[in-house]
C-alpha cells in the first residue's frame, strides 16, 4: 500500500484511474500503489504528496521522525500548490494581456478573469497572509535586508 497526504488547508477532489477521491485538509489516506503513484506524479500541484510507508501505522505521525517527515512533506506540497496558483495568476495578468495586445484588443485582462482565476488569487492571498509560502517569506526577508544595506 502507499500513503498520500493533502498538505493544503483546502479540500481537494481529484480523479485518478476513473475514480473520484476527496481529501480533507491535512488528511492522510492509504491507497493502492498505482493510484498513489498517479496522484504523486500528476496531482502534486493540488498539494498531494506521497509519504513514506511508515505512515501506514497511524501512530507514526506522532513520533519525532514522523512529525519531521510530515513537516517536510507539507512544505513540499504547499510549495507546489502555491506555484500552481502563482502560474494561474501570472497567466491571467501577463500572458492574457500579451495575447490581447497582439490581437489589438484594448481591454483590461483582469475584467476577463474567470471564477477559477479569482479563486486562485483568493487562495494565493490567503496562503501568503498566513505566511505558509516559504518562497514569499524569503523574498520579503531579502528585500528587507537589501533595504537595510542600502542596495537597490
Amino acid at each position: 500500500m502507499a500513503v498520500i497526504f493533502n498538505a493544503t488547508n483546502e479540500e481537494v477532489t481529484t480523479v485518478a484511474h476513473g475514480n473520484y477521491f476527496t481529501f480533507k485538509p491535512k488528511q492522510i489516506k492509504i491507497m493502492t500503489p498505482g493510484v498513489a503513484m498517479f496522484l504523486q506524479m500528476n496531482r502534486a500541484e493540488d498539494g498531494l504528496v506521497a509519504l513514506p510507508d511508515d505512515f501506514e501505522d497511524p501512530s507514526y505521525q506522532h513520533t519525532p521522525t514522523g512529525k519531521e517527515a510530515l513537516k517536510k512533506a507539507e512544505a513540499e506540497g504547499l510549495s507546489k500548490f502555491i506555484a500552481k496558483l502563482e502560474w494561474i495568476v501570472r497567466n491571467n495578468l501577463e500572458s492574457l494581456r500579451k495575447d490581447l495586445r497582439m490581437k489589438n484588443i484594448d481591454t483590461d485582462p483582469r475584467g476577463l478573469a474567470s471564477d477559477g482565476e479569482l479563486k486562485a488569487m483568493e487562495l494565493l492571498s490567503k496562503y501568503r497572509a498566513t505566511g505558509e509560502d516559504e518562497q514569499h517569506k524569503r523574498l520579503e526577508k531579502f528585500k528587507e535586508l537589501q533595504e537595510k544595506l542600502g542596495m537597490k
